[in-house]
């Protein structure tokens, strides 16, 4: 899955002036998912600690916010050697005020580490003005996946390309020619009464023409449980 905030981090990771970051945004948008591919492909190892579901880990942030000692701990709980080409992933940092104010420390004592912090909006910005880190750290927000990121995991980046350039309205026509004879019906009537804008309309098309679903069992299916195309 190629999402577009992958070349911000990758900005990120070659900055000269790199602090840790944090990557927020509301849930189930892709953060850990996000985080650890860019680790696994762009890094030696990934050192990645949950700080919603592990208290142990919480603990790592207990006392001193010396780095060394966090780093010794995180690396023993994960099994990971942590070098300068080992990505420190801190997973739901929300959870943990203690470990967002030690990313001021990794600023000022470890910026050779590649750290990233993943976090709700609403979590992280209920430490806003006590733990919080200001100055210290970078940030980046994670939106669900765009129109454009949609089409090219489901292999169509020729026609994310197409609309990007701006060639791509003749392609849409077409393609809502080809559905009303593939299926016999509009793409209003196949919405059934969901609200849906032009490009969930294509994504709908683009998803037909491209599985085992054809538009007919479509619009079955979305007669019978309308929030699938939501």
């Amino acid at each position: 899955m190629d999402r577009t905030a992958m070349k911000q981090l990758e900005a990120w990771k070659t900055s000269r002036n790199r602090k840790p970051l944090i990557i927020r945004g509301a849930r189930q948008t892709g953060k850990t998912w996000l985080s650890e591919e860019f680790g696994r492909t762009r890094y030696e190892a990934v050192a990645r600690i949950d700080l919603m579901n592990d208290e142990r880990a919480r603990s790592f942030f207990d006392g001193d916010l010396d780095v060394s000692r966090i780093l010794r701990n995180i690396s023993l709980e994960t099994g990971v050697p942590i070098t300068t080409d080992t990505l420190v992933l801190l997973d739901e940092i929300q959870e943990c005020p203690r470990a967002l104010t030690a990313l001021k420390y990794f600023c000022e004592d470890a910026r050779e580490y590649h750290v990233i912090a993943t976090g709700s909006y609403m979590g992280i910005a209920r430490h806003a003005g006590t733990s919080y880190p200001v100055g210290k750290v970078d940030t980046l927000t994670l939106r669900p996946m765009d129109f454009m990121e949609y089409l090219r995991a489901i292999g169509q980046g020729m026609m994310a390309d197409a609309i990007s350039d701006g060639t791509g309205i003749a392609d849409l026509d077409s393609a809502k020619r080809d559905l009303r004879r593939e299926a016999g019906t509009t793409l209003l009537d196949m919405a059934v009464g969901v609200s849906l804008c032009p490009f969930h309309h294509l994504a709908i098309i683009l998803s037909c023409k491209n599985s085992l679903l054809t538009c007919k069992n479509y619009c079955k299916m979305v007669k019978g449980d309308a929030h699938v195309a939501g």
